[in-house]
């Protein structure tokens, strides 16, 4: 099991370099971090998008990546921040990777 840092609301993220289920983001090259964003059948509203861009404008350094396995991803959050993506995440509506 790879070594993890704690975040408040007991969010672990491992430092594998690579995503777990239960982790709601994975380390990136840089020290930073990409929260993964699971929309219910690869689905997301018009306010869903416009919400997930702005939260990837306010706390990412890298924006908001939409990949193929009909994930987005908010990249280059760092540490202390990953807990207000995930909460601002959930308040568009959508679920984060590890969410059940």
């Amino acid at each position: 099991m790879a070594p993890a840092l704690s975040l408040s609301r007991s969010i672990q993220i491992p430092f594998a370099g690579h995503l777990t289920a239960e982790a709601p983001a994975y380390p990136l090259s840089d020290g930073r971090f990409a929260v993964v964003v699971r929309p219910p059948l690869g689905r997301v509203q018009h306010d869903q998008k416009a919400r997930l861009a702005d939260i990837a404008r306010r706390y990412a350094f890298d924006g908001l990546v939409a990949t193929d396995e009909t994930t987005f991803e908010v990249r280059g959050v760092d540490a202390e921040l990953v807990p207000v993506v995930v909460d601002a995440v959930h308040a568009a509506g959508l679920p984060v990777q590890g969410d059940r």
